[in-house]
C-alpha cells in the first residue's frame, strides 16, 4: 500500500505539471502572450493549476483512508479467523466444553475472547456471540467485562450468561433469554430488552438508563442500586423484584406489574407508575415526588403521608394503610 501510494503522489504531480503547462499554451495561442501585469490574469493562469493540485492530493487523501479502512478491514477478518482456529484447537485437544472455573484453557479462552472483541466492528462481534452459542461455550467462555456494545442479540439464548461488567450500550437484546444471567454493573444504557426474558437475572448496581425494556419478564429479579433513569418498564412484570435504592427517576412503569416488589429507598421521582400493580410492595422511604400513581393498584400497600402528598392521582384511590408502620 505504501508503495502504491509513493508511485501516485509524482503521477498526480506530473499531471498537474502537465495540465497547469497545457493552460499557459493554450492561452498563449488563443489570446497571446499573458499581460502579467494584469491581476486578473495572474488568476486565471494561477487557479485552475492550483485547483487541480487541491484537486490531486484531495484524491490522494481520500485514496489512502479507503486503503487504510480496507487494510484494517482485512486484518480483522484475518484475526476473527485465526481466533476460530484457535479456539476450535482449544476444544479438540484441551477438551475446552468440559473445563472447570479456574483451568488454564479456560482463562485461556477467555482472555483470546475478550481481547479479541475490542478489535472487532459490531458485525464481527456478533460472529463470535455465534460461535461461541453454536459451540456450547457461552457459558464456558465467560464475557465478564467483555465489549459487546451495539451487537445484536435478538432472540438469543444466554442463559445463565456471565457477563459481570459487560459493555451491551446499545445493543439489541429483544426476546432474548437471559434468565438467570449475571449482569451485575453492566452497562445496558439504551439497549433494547423489549420482551427479555430477565426472570432471576442478577442487574445490581447495572446501568440501564434509557433502556427499553418493554414487556421484559423479571420477575424475582435484582435490581438493587440499579440505574433506570428513563427506561421504558411499561407492561414489565417485575413481580418479586428487588429494587431497593435502585434510580427509577423519570422511568416509565406504565401498567407494570410489581405486586411484592421491593422498592425500598427507591428513587421514583416523576416516574409514571399509573395502572401500575403494586399490591404488597414494599414502598418503605421510597422517594415519590411527581410519581404518576392514577390507576394504580395499591391495595395492601402501605404510602407514608409525605409519599401520599408528594405523590400525583392517588387522590380518588383508597389506599390501604394497615400495612407494617415505618
Amino acid at each position: 500500500m505504501r508503495m502504491k501510494t509513493k508511485q501516485r503522489i509524482p503521477l498526480l504531480s506530473g499531471i498537474c505539471i502537465v495540465a497547469s503547462a497545457f493552460i499557459v499554451v493554450l492561452y498563449w495561442f488563443r489570446w497571446g502572450w499573458p499581460d502579467f501585469k494584469n491581476v486578473w490574469t495572474w488568476l486565471l493562469l494561477l487557479a485552475i493549476p492550483f485547483t487541480l493540485v487541491f484537486l490531486a492530493l484531495w484524491f490522494n487523501v481520500i485514496n489512502r483512508r479507503t486503503d487504510l479502512k480496507i487494510a484494517a478491514d482485512r486484518l480483522r477478518e484475518t484475526t476473527l479467523h485465526a481466533y476460530f482456529d484457535s479456539v476450535s484447537e482449544l476444544l479438540l485437544e484441551k477438551d475446552l466444553r468440559s473445563s472447570q472455573p479456574g483451568d488454564e484453557v479456560r482463562t485461556l479462552a477467555r482472555a483470546r475472547t475478550v481481547t479479541l472483541l475490542t478489535q472487532l466492528d459490531t458485525n464481527r462481534k456478533l460472529r463470535v456471540v455465534q460461535f461461541l452459542c453454536e459451540s456450547h461455550l457461552f457459558a464456558v467462555v465467560d464475557l465478564y467485562g467483555a465489549d459487546l456494545q451495539g451487537v445484536n442479540l435478538a432472540h438469543a439464548s444466554l442463559s445463565g450468561a456471565n457477563l459481570i461488567g459487560a459493555n451491551l450500550s446499545k445493543a439489541d437484546l429483544s426476546e432474548a433469554n437471559l434468565s438467570g444471567a449475571d449482569l451485575s454493573k453492566a452497562n445496558l444504557s439504551e439497549a433494547h430488552l423489549n420482551k427479555t426474558d430477565l426472570s432471576k437475572a442478577r442487574l445490581h448496581g447495572a446501568r440501564l438508563m434509557k433502556a427499553n425494556l418493554t414487556g421484559a419478564y423479571m420477575s424475582t429479579a435484582d435490581l438493587g442500586y440499579a440505574s433506570l433513569i428513563e427506561a421504558n418498564l411499561s407492561e414489565t412484570n417485575l413481580s418479586g423484584a428487588n429494587l431497593s435504592k435502585a434510580d427509577l427517576s423519570n422511568a416509565i412503569l406504565s401498567g407494570a406489574n410489581l405486586i411484592v416488589a421491593d422498592l425500598s429507598r427507591a428513587n421514583l421521582t416523576e416516574a409514571d407508575l399509573s395502572g401500575a400493580r403494586l399490591s404488597g410492595a414494599n414502598l418503605n422511604g421510597t422517594n415519590l415526588k411527581g410519581a404518576d400513581l392514577s390507576r394504580a393498584n395499591l391495595k395492601s400497600t402501605y404510602l407514608s403521608l409525605e409519599q401520599l402528598t408528594n405523590a400525583k392521582g392517588i387522590q380518588e384511590y383508597q389506599v390501604d394503610m394497615e400495612g407494617p408502620q415505618s
